[in-house]
């Protein structure tokens, strides 16, 4: 991204670690291998609706671990299926957000206790078009660092893909995505910055 030109001066993030670890990586390496060596302050907004869909019951299990304890199918459903949620946590489990001082001031109610990928969509979609969208139509030089779900989310608004098309879409990770979006914030390109450049949907 940085020998190809890329600056920044506004950055979206989620709360979560390895998301903002990852920005902080990539803000560094642009700043130290930019050819302009311009050394460019990014005002950074850490926002936790930009966070990975919540997996409920099944969040910090690896695919091993939950296919020894539920059946493939529901797995399967869980996984990729939109309207498919995994059983929720309690409100008194510790993996709760609610009980994670990250979220505190926050409305239990609001809260994940398990998601579906239409919940994450439910999440993602109004943060991104009252708060990003606005942000590049003002000219805004703007990085989004997020998820595989929550881009999903978005990349799905943006294309109108059918059930069966999203279903397909896999975001592959750590690799840029360049959307470039027209008046009306429809994309009218998608680059991979390794210089593929691919049409989805």
């Amino acid at each position: 991204m940085a020998r190809c030109g890329f600056r920044f001066d506004l950055a979206f993030t989620s709360v979560l670690r390895r998301s903002t670890e990852t920005l902080n990586i990539l803000l560094r390496e642009i700043d130290t291998l930019s050819p302009s060596g311009l050394n460019t302050e990014v005002e950074q907004r850490h926002h936790w609706e930009l966070n990975e869909r919540h997996y409920g019951a099944l969040q910090g299990q690896d695919k091993t671990e939950v296919l020894n304890h539920y059946d493939p199918a529901y797995v399967h459903q869980w996984r990729r299926g939109t309207f498919a949620r995994p059983p929720e946590l309690s409100l008194h489990d510790e993996r709760f957000p609610g009980k994670d001082p990250l979220y505190a001031g926050l409305p239990v109610e609001n809260l994940p206790r398990g998601e579906s990928i239409r919940d994450t969509q439910r999440r993602v979609l109004p943060f991104w078009k009252m708060h990003v969208v606005p942000a590049v139509r003002s000219g805004r030089r703007v990085l989004v660092v997020a998820h595989g779900h929550t881009i999903r989310a978005i990349m799905r608004d943006m294309y109108t893909m059918t059930e069966e098309a999203f279903a397909l879409l896999k975001i592959p990770t750590a690799s840029p995505i360049l959307i470039r979006i027209d008046s009306d914030s429809r994309p009218v390109q998608i680059v991979y910055v390794k210089n593929e450049v691919s049409d989805v949907g």
